[in-house]
């Protein structure tokens, strides 16, 4: 059964040894899917659970567009829903014989897809963002509420179909604009982009659970260290977003807890240190030790407040030296 989703959850910012923690990686599903993929954890989520398998050839194919038939079954599969025993669609382009028949049955006997005025499904067209939203969140029970009513986003204006839920996926943290505010509602999705949004789904329906958000920030924290370790900076900088997101809201549910304010101190620590080495990168020294310096700040304030945290800290202040 799958859990529904609350109004606003987790927002999600945008074999070497690795640097200091000890935390396990978590193993690489897929050849193509390697720890320095911006979309490894998020794509083994989907593995894990029986979610979302590769091809033949063994790979995810990441980079791949994703057609609506694929995107629907990811969709169904993720939220417990098992496909329908009948062949009966409406759709004119679903036979009985297709793979997805039972799939595409089951989401229009739970109104997750419509018939349109042409009766067909497009199955193998290319997902869009606002069409990938629309089927998640209605397989959520999502009923748009006024999410649709005032304009949020630069491309997602008030009375478009898909304003309710693109603004709340936006806002959610299930997408991420840029820094036009923008949501893209008509740019297709990759198969890597629809394993993140899964997940990070996955996230916000267990946004209560600190346990088992702690868990995957250290799946986080070593996924930053791994690609840092490496000076992979655009995977570590987006790890270090997550870590940040997923510990923010680890100390929301809990305020007095020690680990999870030291861990939120980690974060932050982090993403300053991985903010001043890109600063470097641009030849911008000193903003790049500015940055530095409040990394140091951070993981000392982690070290007085947990000292569990202290090898890690120690770590971090030794980078910016």
């Amino acid at each position: 059964m799958n859990k529904t989703i609350g109004n606003i959850g987790i927002g999600i910012t945008l074999s070497l040894v690795l640097l200091c923690t000890g935390i396990p990686a978590v193993n690489a599903a897929f050849p193509d899917v390697g720890q320095s993929h911006l979309h490894y954890i998020a794509v083994n989520y989907l593995n894990d659970n029986s979610i979302a398998q590769g091809y033949s050839d063994g790979d995810f194919h990441p980079e791949d567009m994703i057609q609506r038939a694929e995107a629907l079954k990811i969709i169904l599969v993720s939220q417990g829903l098992t496909p329908s025993s009948t062949t009966e669609t409406g759709f004119t382009d679903v036979t009985a014989d297709d793979w997805f028949v039972g799939y595409v049955a089951k989401a229009k006997s739970r109104q997750i897809i419509q018939e349109t005025s042409d009766g067909l499904f497009n199955p193998a067209r290319n997902i869009t963002r606002a069409e990938f939203i629309k089927m998640l969140l209605l397989a959520n029970g999502f009923t748009g509420g006024t999410w649709g009513s005032t304009q949020m986003f630069s491309d997602v204006p008030t009375g478009a179909w898909f304003a309710s839920y693109m603004n709340y996926a936006g806002k959610a943290g299930l997408l991420q604009k840029d820094q036009d505010n923008n949501l893209y509602p008509s740019q297709e999705m990759t198969r890597g982009e629809v394993a993140e949004t899964i997940y990070f789904l996955y996230l916000i329906q267990n946004r209560a659970n600190n346990s088992l958000l702690l868990a995957e920030a250290d799946k986080h924290m070593a996924h930053l260290e791994y690609n840092l370790s490496l000076n992979n900076l655009v995977t570590a900088k987006k790890a270090a977003g997550i870590f940040v997101s997923i510990t923010q809201q680890t100390y929301r549910n809990n305020p007095a807890d020690k680990q999870s304010l030291g861990k939120a101190k980690l974060a932050r620590a982090y993403d300053f240190l991985i903010n001043g080495k890109i600063a470097k990168e641009h030849n911008n020294i000193t903003r790049g030790e500015a940055w530095e310096n409040l990394a140091k700040m951070k993981a000392d304030e982690a070290k007085q407040i947990d000292s569990a945290t202290s090898t890690t800290a120690n770590s971090i202040e030794t980078m910016t030296e």
